[in-house]
């Protein structure tokens, strides 16, 4: 649905940037699932997965290499 607001232009985002959310305080399997779906649910072509516009500076980097980890796999 966002692709199609943004005629077919790349997209960035997906994961929520609140303190509460996966990103954030998710463990590695839960990060890597919700990397995954987001793949599925939106494909390959013209999506950066990301957090909605920012991260937390305190944000584990480990958590951001989870989810490059992730998206590779598939």
């Amino acid at each position: 649905m966002v692709k199609k607001l943004f005629d077919g232009k790349p997209v960035l985002g997906g994961f929520g940037n609140e303190l509460t959310d996966v990103l954030y305080s998710g463990t590695k399997d839960e990060i890597q699932s919700e990397a995954k779906r987001l793949v599925a649910e939106t494909g390959r072509k013209g999506v950066i997965i990301g957090a909605d516009c920012t991260v937390p500076r305190d944000t584990p980097e480990d958590h951001l290499h989870w989810v490059e980890e992730a998206v590779h796999e598939i």
